[in-house]
């Protein structure tokens, strides 16, 4: 069973038992004045309901903008049914249109839930494929001959019309678009049992299963009854409900399973966070606020800023302590500096120090932004059951991993500081030192730079220190995890960098999505992507063409 929050388990709860206490008005006010369109009212709500969870959870922007459409299509199908019965009851145009309508609207949901499981795996930025482009374009022309049908009477032909009703008598065209709207499901639910056996979610193929045949068996049931089933004079359902709570069971239940991407728990993410901030409304309520934030410092050495958001405002504190620290002692040295033999020499030797220092002081403070957290890990790492000496070794190789970052991290800023671009050579040195750490922790590792004069090739200082971030963080996420780790390094007309690690954790694939998702990451490079695929993790960064720098 796939882990499910507190949260996700009472939205479970509350959606089930809304929908039971429609089934059963449904049941029970088929026949009163006033009451009988009752639970065709109360559907749409519920389906909009789950509708607003999935515009919160859903990270992939095609597939969210798909599902939003999906339950847009199923409100309108049951706004298409209340026109038939309740506001456009007796309209014999009406009447008849709403049978086209119904065609229509199953059609399309049931060509959205398809198309939805080919996009299963693939990126935001990836086109639509051929296979979702012609399923698209022959709906598209079947629902124009639908449409069109009273002109040749294939699908309905209507007859002997008394009380606001016709005689209704189905032709074949009929059951080839019911057909067609089953195939479409079927067709997605192979798909996304085949992609289940290719994943880390292979054991829950059958979640997306179940719904789908269960609703397809109410759907026969309906069908063989030749209308809604009932039993002493009280009818239980009818086929829009089963049809729209069978597409949307078998996609939530692909969503619970982990195979439509989404991510809950923002706020929970954000109070974990390392940074001190805070969110607050436009009332001045603290909305959300990271677990540092109002701890206790020395407000001496204390700047709070601020800026605005929509629908209120953002604070973060930053603790100014060590650029304070460093001001104090350029400011001794500009002392001892003015002491010396002749005016002139002290105001020339004033000014080149305090330029050094002030460099110095940029330089240290990039240094310590990066390195803070780490050593504070390597120093809780180092004080930890050092009684136990397969821990202690544990933690020491762990800590020697951290070490060599903050090292390699720190000279390419350091030749950042003084160059605009840095030799690729200079990566694979740092890369390769990570690695002769990262082996005592039990991982095999490599790195290859494939490409003609790849080692010496010269990109800007950014993109090499945001790969070697981006390879820190990959390694320090799957850590505990991971068997082997490659980074391949690829130049044909534009640069490509590629970590795979190969790992059986789907706590590390959602490491890896994290990573892939950095906006900071995101302005360094021209495309960043993850993925995932037996069993091994792919993170890709690539710059464009013409982004190298001249020596």
């Amino acid at each position: 069973m796939p882990y499910l929050s507190r949260v996700q388990k009472k939205y479970i709860i509350s959606f089930t038992a809304l929908i039971l206490f429609t089934f059963v008005i449904n049941i029970v006010t088929w026949d009163l004045p006033f009451c009988r369109d009752l639970s065709t009212f109360l559907y749409p709500f519920i389906i909009m309901g789950w509708g607003i969870t999935v515009g919160r959870r859903i990270t992939h922007r095609k597939m969210r903008w798909l599902l939003n459409f999906e339950i847009t299509m199923m409100v309108f199908l049951f706004a298409a049914r209340i026109c038939k019965y309740t506001v456009f009851s007796g309209v014999p145009a009406v009447f008849r249109a709403s049978y086209y309508i119904y065609i229509d609207f199953e059609i399309i949901i049931a060509s959205g839930a398809f198309i939805l499981s080919l996009l299963i795996g693939t990126s935001e930025d990836e086109k639509l494929s051929r296979v979702s482009w012609a399923v698209i374009i022959f709906n598209a022309i079947f629902l124009v001959f639908v449409s069109t049908n009273e002109l040749h009477w294939k699908l309905y032909t209507f007859k002997n019309y008394s009380d606001g009703q016709y005689d209704t008598e189905y032709g074949w065209l009929y059951y080839v678009a019911a057909a067609l709207g089953m195939l479409q499901l079927l067709g997605a639910m192979a798909v996304i049992t085949k992609k289940c056996s290719i994943s880390a979610v292979r054991k829950y193929w059958y979640f997306p299963v179940v719904p789908l045949v269960a609703g397809f068996t109410l759907m026969i049931i309906y069908y063989l009854s030749g209308g809604a089933p009932g039993l002493f004079g009280m009818k239980f359902y009818n086929f829009q409900e089963v049809f729209c709570l069978t597409v949307a069971a078998m996609l939530e239940t692909g969503i619970k399973i982990g195979m439509i991407p989404s991510c809950s728990g923002y706020d929970s993410m954000f109070r974990r966070s390392h940074i001190n901030a805070a969110i607050i409304d436009k009332n001045g309520e603290y909305r959300y606020h990271s677990l540092n934030y109002g701890s206790e410092y020395n407000m001496e050495y204390m700047r709070i800023s601020e800026k605005e958001i929509s629908g209120g405002k953002v604070i973060w504190e930053s603790n100014l302590e060590s650029i304070i620290s460093l001001n104090e002692i350029l400011a001794d040295t500009v002392d001892i500096i003015e002491s010396e033999n002749t005016l002139i020499e002290k105001e020339n030797a004033a000014k080149e120090e305090s330029s050094r220092y002030e460099t110095m002081n940029s330089l240290y403070n990039s240094v310590a932004d990066f390195a803070d957290s780490r050593m504070r890990k390597i120093d809780e790492l180092l004080s930890t059951d050092r009684d136990n000496e397969e821990t202690f070794k544990k933690n020491l190789a762990n800590s020697l991993v951290l070490g060599s970052y903050i090292k390699r991290r720190s000279n390419l800023t350091i030749l950042a500081a003084e160059e605009k671009g840095i030799c690729l050579d200079e990566l694979l040195l740092s890369i390769n030192e990570s690695m002769t750490y990262i082996r005592l922790c039990g991982i095999n590792c490599r790195v290859n730079a494939t490409g003609e004069g790849v080692r010496e090739k010269v990109l800007p200082a950014e993109v090499v220190i945001g790969f070697y971030d981006i390879f820190q963080e990959t390694v320090e996420s799957v850590l505990e995890q991971a068997k082997n780790i490659m980074v391949n390094i690829r130049d044909a007309g534009k640069t490509v960098f590629k970590i795979s690690v190969d790992t059986d954790s789907e706590e590390a694939l959602n490491n890896l999505r994290r990573i892939g998702e950095n906006t900071t990451f995101k302005e360094v490079f021209s495309r960043i992507s993850t993925a995932a695929e037996d069993g091994v993790l792919n993170i890709s960064a690539e710059i464009a063409g013409g982004q190298e720098v001249a020596e």
